[in-house]
Parts: structure tokens; sequence; C-alpha cells
């Protein structure tokens, strides 16, 4: 009888105690910390020209075999210089889908910055990503090309969201050769933004010296020239599919890769 109330008394102890590995809370097994500042710093201490390749890849949820082929292709690459992650690394922002994707990223023998995306954010996403990544809003340069990037997951930072922060970095980015945008969600979807919102994207990048835009979240890939700015959708990672960005002396040419075959295209 004793023994009974005895296992009893520690079922109820362990159903009040913290579940500690629960996907659902903010702790990490990773110690990576201020993933995109160490990153950043390593991209400005290759002092690039004018000449210089940029890789894109972008929702990678759920394709984890093929990330890590992809990764594999980009390290046999000596012609790459750094790599841009488009968002929408995680399914659902569990914990552990951030262990894995770091776990992942370390195999990566070029710098790379991440950014956030809508699945990344869902839960406890944003304070996660804080923890492995920094500030979702982010910006930096080297020889005259600035890259701003932008949390722009407006649905997901409903009652915090503001293109305040990009609206400011792009009118204060006269003093550079190309500007660059990247950040998860199409700027002209309007299941995500105002009709509003879209038009007065388009007119920023438009009468700004911004170059070009980039965006994952749709899955496919898609180039168009807009009045006067390239918009870049990057492909999900699905058949090792993604993106290199060739900077040749102020020209731009695109490469879309597919099960290790690459192709230039033209918008």
């Amino acid at each position: 009888m004793i023994l009974l109330i005895l296992v009893k008394f520690a079922v109820l102890l362990a159903g009040c105690a913290e579940f500690k590995n629960s996907p659902f809370t903010d702790e990490l097994q990773t110690n990576t910390r201020n993933w995109n500042a160490r990153n950043v710093a390593k991209i400005q201490a290759l002092n690039l020209n004018d000449t210089f390749r940029i890789a894109t890849i972008s929702d990678t949820h759920s394709n984890y075999n093929d990330l890590r082929a992809v990764i594999r292709e980009i390290n046999s690459r000596s012609d790459i210089d750094f790599v841009i992650h488009l968002g929408d690394f995680t399914d659902r922002g569990y914990n552990f889908e951030y262990d894995i994707f770091v776990d992942i990223m370390k195999g990566l023998n070029k710098p790379s910055v991440v950014v956030i995306g809508n699945h990344d954010s869902i839960g406890k996403g944003p304070q996660l990503y804080r923890r492995v990544f920094g500030n979702p809003d982010f910006t930096f340069d080297f020889n005259g090309t600035k890259i701003i990037i932008a949390n722009n997951n407006r649905l997901d930072f409903i009652s915090s969201w503001s293109a305040d922060w990009m609206f400011n970095e792009v009118a204060h980015s006269q003093g550079f050769d190309r500007v660059i945008v990247a950040h998860h969600v199409d700027p002209d979807s309007t299941n995500y933004f105002t009709t509003a919102q879209v038009m007065q994207f388009d007119k920023l990048y438009s009468d700004s010296k911004v170059n070009l835009v980039l965006n994952g979240h749709q899955h496919t890939f898609l180039m168009r020239a807009m009045t006067d700015y390239l918009s870049l959708q990057v492909p999900r990672i699905q058949d090792r599919q993604y993106n290199i960005l060739d900077f040749k002396e102020g020209e731009l040419h695109v490469w879309y890769c597919q099960k290790g075959h690459c192709r230039t295209v033209a918008p």
C-alpha cells in the first residue's frame, strides 16, 4: 500500500515537472549564436570587388536531404563567395527544427546569412531566430554594394510589423553603386499585403537605387524585369533547386540550378 502511494506521488510530481524536451519551448540544443553577424564579418573579410557570386537558396523545410546535397554542390565550387537563405527553413518553428537546420548549415564552407520566413515565425520561432541568428532586420555592405535583409512576414508579426525600417534603409542607400533587398515573402503578394502596400513597395524599389529584390515563399522560380529593378523569386530547394547571382563589372547574370545542372536565365 505504501509502495503504491509512493508510485502515485512520483507520477504526480512528474506530471507537474517542466517538460524540457517539448518542441514548443524556446530551448535549443545548439549553442550557436549571432550567426548572421558572425557571417557578415566573414563576408566583409573577403574584400570583394565588383565581381562576385552569391548562391541563393530558399524554403528548405522538409527537404533536408536536398539541402545537404546543395551544400555539397556549393562546397565543391570555388567561384561562389557567400550564400543567402531566403527563409522557411522550418515547418512549424519548432526548436528541434532550428537545431537540425543549424547542424546542416554548419557543413557549408562559405559564409551565409539567413532570412526569417513565415514558417520560422510560428510559435516560439521569433525568439529562436533572434537567439540563433540575431535581429531579423539588418544590413551589410562591401565595396559599393549594400544588402538589406528585411523581415516582411507581416501577417506573422501583425501587431508589431512595420515597413518603416526597410523604407528608411532604402532611402539611405544613395551612396552605393548597387542595392539588394532580400526578404521572404514576395512583395506583391496580396495575401500578405494590402493593395496600397504592394504599390508602395514597387514605387520604393523603382524610385530608389535598388537594383535587385529577392524573395522565396512561393516555392517556384520566377524572374521579372520591373520598372527599374530586377525581381527574383528563389525556388524551393526540392530537386536541388537554387540560383547563383553572378555580378561582374556592374552586370548581373542569373543562373538557375536543378539536380546538379546550372544554366543562365534571362527575365
